[in-house]
């Protein structure tokens, strides 16, 4: 249902304005009359794709209706496109590219002013999107990837919106975001399909015309009691009862994991009963090929796995991993690695497992797989894990792959330990419906660097950050994306974050430190309580090249305790070819949405429309609103900022899938608001 929203408290509208005044007219005797001086608002057009329907629209503000739209001398549009005079280009781009146009706008007393606008047109789509597989038993994990469809332009990746719908309404919801699991939005996504059966799954590319671009693919899901038939699954119990067992199954009744996990085989699904306890001397091994899977039958909690020092070991030097599944088994942790990769890991979901008080979380390190001289990690897939209380210099995750998606987990407490969530490399990624917590003193809750620079490496990049709830810890910076320290040049690049909330940890001070290429930031809420002074900060860290096209825009930051200084973006050196706009930043005293270090390229970093306000932009009760006509995308995570509704830096043209839900404590905090997969214009 598509519904308006009525405010009956005050909503910030930023609008982003550039112009080159044009000699003539009658600017300074008409700015009473208009109650400003003529601006054009557009600084980037939708994006469009060569050879298909386009359409957008100039908007000014400012000076006096009605307007009459130009060309600048010189200027010209993509070839096909045409500018009519009421502001729509229209037409069929026919050649690839980004372009900035010249644009002129005249009012009604001719006051003139110029300025340019951009516009990215792809190339003609691919017939088909990226898959990792298309046929497996369940529950079978896959990623998609839009990329191939443009080529692996960096300007598809952050200027289109992108709607993926997995054909699965019984997926649920993610627990920690509220979104359902069975749509996902941006470039890169990840699904597990738990039950049999044929799912066509489609993508909806929104541009600039009427109706997105469709591709879909169709996903065969096989039946695990078929595929494990009779004595292919075997079915492990304590005390001997065998309840949920399927049909046909080998039995083992024993309490030492050691006797279970010598079942493990190619093709074979081994299960734990529910509510039972394993005790063991070292961890289990899979290096086998799969299909395979390790679970649970019967009814009640997960089964329990304690092991002293260890969990579960996943391949070897010689014997490497394919097609397995590991779910719904919680290990008691007293020291050592929960799960491990000793050799290369392939096509690997690990799902609805917990653990506690392990020195390592769930570790695929890429220096295990170059000791090994073994290609990368690939397919890996960590799903509605819980991992906390980390001891002794570990991690609750660390990893590499081609091809990682870590989705919908809870990943806590690494004060004794490392980061929580550490990833070498990825090339695709996703990390969504996640919440982040509280890691080591010195250390991030979110962590993604690249591999060492060398000729043949490849960066980390084509990935998103996504519906993400990060909660500070004791370090000042509480997500780090980029080169990883001062002395290195670790690339990464091309990445979208978007959607995420930043909460306040009580040591604070930066939440988002970004040291990377071809980057977007939108749609974020930043808690900037306690010590916090910056939302995001962008600049070059070590021995990496300077940074270029990283845009920073409708993003909310909040602070509603008094501060010396507090800025929603801040901008370091070496970052050139990049922008910041439609960011509101909220705080009672002095501060700045947009602030750049001393040394930063100033004329290379494009900032309009961001602005500071003194007036709270979170709408509280008993203030009555109604969710009419807006159909909102930017469903947050409850409680922030307690008992609220947060409209943030709401554009004007505000149409994107999704809907608000009611949050704890009556809370429906939106956050930063605009188009989804286009620059606010």
């Amino acid at each position: 249902m598509q519904r308006r929203i009525v405010i009956t408290w005050i909503v910030t509208v930023l609008v982003a304005m550039g112009c080159r005044r044009v000699p003539g007219g009658q600017a300074a005797a008409q700015e009473g009359l208009a109650g400003a001086t003529l601006r054009v608002r557009t600084i980037a057009l939708a994006s469009g794709i060569s050879g298909l329907d386009y359409s957008d629209t100039l908007t000014a503000v400012g000076g006096v209706a009605p307007f009459t739209w130009s060309l600048a001398s010189g200027a010209k549009l993509p070839a096909g496109l045409t500018l009519a005079a009421s502001g729509r280009i229209a037409g069929q781009p026919t050649t690839p590219g980004t372009f900035d146009v010249s644009v002129r706008v005249r009012d009604q007393h001719g006051d003139t002013c110029e300025a340019s606008v951009a516009v990215a047109i792809q190339r003609v789509p691919a017939s088909a999107f990226g898959v990792s597989r298309t046929r497996g038993v369940a529950p079978l994990a896959v990623m998609f990837d839009a990329q191939p469809l443009f080529g692996n332009e960096a300007s598809a990746f952050h200027r289109l919106s992108y709607a993926w719908d997995f054909a699965d309404p019984q997926a649920g919801k993610w627990q920690w975001s509220g979104r359902t699991k069975n749509e996902a939005h941006g470039p890169v996504a990840a699904h597990v399909f738990e039950r049999p059966g044929t799912y066509r799954v489609r993508l909806r590319v929104g541009y600039a015309a009427d109706a997105p671009l469709e591709r879909d693919v169709t996903i065969t899901v096989d039946d695990p009691d078929h595929v494990f038939a009779a004595e292919r699954t075997v079915c492990a119990s304590v005390s001997g009862s065998f309840a949920g067992c399927p049909a046909g199954a080998r039995h083992v009744t024993t309490a030492d994991t050691a006797d279970a996990f010598a079942a493990i085989g190619s093709g074979v699904r081994l299960l734990f009963r529910r509510g039972e306890r394993w005790h063991g001397r070292r961890s289990g091994v899979i290096a086998a090929d799969g299909p395979g899977l390790i679970g649970a039958f019967g009814e009640g909690v997960a089964p329990s796995i304690d092991i002293p020092g260890g969990g579960l070991q996943l391949s070897s030097e010689s014997a490497q991993l394919r097609d397995w599944r590991v779910q719904d088994l919680s290990f008691v942790g007293n020291g050592g690695k929960m799960i491990v990769a000793e050799g290369r890991v392939r096509s690997l979901l690990v799902q609805r497992v917990t653990g506690s008080n392990f020195d390592e979380g769930i570790q695929f390190s890429d220096s295990i797989v170059r000791y090994h001289h073994q290609p990368m990690h690939s397919d890996v897939m960590v799903v509605d894990c819980d991992v906390r209380d980390l001891n002794h210099g570990g991690y609750a995750f660390f990893g590499a792959a081609e091809r990682l998606a870590l989705l919908g987990n809870r990943f806590v407490d690494a004060r004794d330990g490392e980061h929580i969530l550490r990833i070498e490399y990825m090339s695709p990624g996703v990390v969504a419906h996640n919440h982040l917590e509280d890691a080591a003193r010195s250390k991030h809750e979110l962590k993604i660097v690249g591999q060492a620079h060398a000729p043949g490496v490849k960066p980390t990049a084509g990935f998103v950050v996504a519906d993400n709830t990060i909660v500070g810890g004791a370090n000042p910076w509480s997500a780090a994306i980029g080169n990883g320290s001062a002395g290195h040049d670790e690339r990464v690049s091309t990445g979208l974050v978007e959607r995420n909330v930043f909460r306040v940890g009580p040591g604070t001070e930066v939440h988002l430190a970004l040291f990377a290429d071809d980057m977007t930031v939108r749609n974020n809420v930043f808690d900037m309580s306690g010590r916090v002074d910056t939302g995001v900060h962008a600049t070059r860290r070590g021995n990496e090249p300077a940074h270029r096209h990283v845009l920073i825009y409708n993003n909310t930051c909040v602070r509603r305790t008094s501060a010396d200084k507090t800025t929603c973006v801040s901008v370091g050196e070496d970052v050139s070819a990049s922008s910041a706009w439609n960011n509101l930043l909220f705080a009672p005293q002095v501060a700045e949405a947009v602030v750049f270090d001393p040394g930063a390229a100033r004329d290379a970093f494009t900032t309009a429309g961001n602005q500071r306000v003194s007036n709270d932009p979170f709408v509280r009760a008993p203030n009555t609103f109604d969710v009419g006509a807006l159909h909102l995308t930017s469903r947050m995570a409850p409680q922030l900022m307690g008992g609220c509704i947060g409209f943030g830096a709401l554009d004007f043209d505000v149409q994107t899938a999704g809907d608000t839900t009611t949050m704890g404590r009556g809370c429906r905090p939106i956050g930063a608001l605009g188009v989804e997969g286009t620059p606010a214009h």
